[in-house]
């Protein structure tokens, strides 16, 4: 030496603290003490090259808070010139206050220069290390897990260990060097959520450097129930299974045509997703898409299907069997009044029977169904009834009659998925001026059921 300059104050509060000369112009030597007098001192620790090549200096000591510390910067030999002191905590040196790692994906830095193993500490990967920091993550949902060091600048040593004591911990995965990199470390392993895991870089053979750590935890997606879905359905609620799902994951199907209306977390392995499917939607296979952020895309875990739509139709008194078909049917009846309108109900003959339908309807389907109702034809002896007299509306509702133009369809309500029963009233305007006497008479009513 022999050009030495020198600082002193209070140490910040108690930990590990490192020092260097990183970025000054002469090959230094650094040296901390404690003592009032110069001729008097106490060491503390003291280097002279911090190693990698380097001709600057760097130390790592425990400070206690209150003490007060006196560096010495030195030249190697009388070396003078501009120097840079420069200095920083090792705030997760210990085990007792590992940095937290939060959520499903988190990326932390560091540095392990200056870090120290403490007593009782393991061997990480096999190797007695020597200078390790630590961090600790709480499994937010229970899932395959990777921790790796990519980005690092040394070579690396990894442990994670569940306990509560440095000397007391059990080993879950360690590594020394993967992806083919021959300094970083890879661990992967199934997280239980609510476990805290306890994480330890250290470098190989003692080295140190700037660390960085990532964690993962992406969902796995295996199954949805149902896995299709018919054309038109409304709020149907598909369970989907896998693992590593959290309150925050969100759901998405490819395409268009599917549309979530509802996320619910029901566990770390389920999710109940509710969802509309459009009438026309593409039919064929979709991907499903769990994001926690990360995110997993199951193909065609989920099929859009044509619905499954059977109809029924009794005319109800006039000798019509039920039917199983779409239609046309044909309804037969008398008329015996005039300058009225008359229900076509059970009796036939026009009566005005209040407690019967004139038709009824039976759906079963998979999907919600449209019904529409449409007259094609209307035959009269004496073409009595001109287009525009038939008029319809739901037995035993109040509502307005809705006139039904012939050829013209009309839309009824939207029927849900299951067997639903769906009865008509008919109605005829008779004409005024219209002669008095019977008629015979049918009309052609068509019943289409579709999303």
């Amino acid at each position: 030496g022999g050009a030495a300059v020198g600082s002193r104050g209070p140490a910040p509060p108690t930990g590990r603290w490192v020092f260097d000369t990183i970025g000054s112009t002469p090959d230094t030597l650094l040296a901390i003490y404690t003592g009032a007098a110069v001729n008097t001192l106490t060491p503390v620790a003291a280097n002279d090259d911090a190693g990698g090549g380097t001709r600057q200096s760097r130390i790592g000591f425990n400070a206690v808070s209150g003490t007060t510390y006196r560096i010495a910067v030195d030249g190697w030999h009388g070396d003078s010139g501009p120097i840079t002191l420069t200095y920083r905590s090792i705030v997760n040196d210990a085990f007792a206050s590992a940095t937290p790692m939060t959520g499903t994906i988190d990326t932390e830095t560091g540095s392990t220069v200056g870090a120290t193993k403490e007593v009782g500490e393991p061997n990480h990967a096999g190797n007695a290390g020597g200078a390790s920091i630590w961090y600790s993550w709480t499994a937010p949902t229970t899932g395959s897990v990777t921790i790796n060091t990519l980005g690092s600048d040394y070579d690396t040593l990894m442990g994670v260990y569940t306990g509560s004591a440095v000397n007391a911990l059990t080993v879950v995965a360690s590594n020394d060097d993967s992806y083919g990199v021959a300094t970083a470390s890879r661990v992967t392993f199934t997280a239980t959520m609510g476990t805290t895991y306890h994480i330890a870089v250290d470098g190989w053979n003692g080295e140190s450097g700037d660390v960085t750590i990532h964690l993962v935890q992406p969902p796995t997606l295996t199954s949805a129930t149902p896995n299709s879905g018919p054309q038109g359905r409304r709020g149907l609620v598909v369970q989907l299974s896998g693992t590593a799902f959290t309150a925050s994951s969100t759901v998405a199907f490819s395409g268009t045509g599917i549309a979530v209306t509802n996320t619910s977390y029901i566990s770390p392995s389920r999710i109940d997703v509710t969802i509309d499917i459009d009438d026309a939607a593409t039919l064929g296979a979709r991907n499903v898409t769990v994001a926690n952020p990360n995110q997993v895309t199951a193909t065609g875990l989920f099929t859009v299907t044509t619905p499954s739509i059977t109809i029924g139709m009794s005319v109800l008194g006039h000798g019509d069997a039920a039917r199983t078909e779409s239609g046309p049917y044909v309804i037969g009846f008398g008329l015996t009044s005039v300058n009225t309108n008359r229900e076509i109900g059970t009796s036939g003959s026009g009566q005005v029977l209040a407690d019967d339908p004139a038709v009824r309807i039976s759906i079963t389907s998979n999907t919600h169904t449209h019904v529409t109702v449409a007259s094609t034809d209307w035959t009269s002896a004496t073409d009595m009834v001109p287009a525009g007299q038939l008029a319809w509306k739901h037995h035993d509702v109040v509502e307005p009659w809705t006139a039904m133009t012939l050829s013209a369809a009309q839309t009824d309500a939207l029927i849900p998925p299951g067997s639903s029963t769906v009865e008509h009233d008919l109605r005829l305007q008779i004409p005024a001026g219209q002669a008095a006497g019977t008629y015979s008479a049918s009309l052609t009513y068509t019943v289409v059921a579709a999303p």
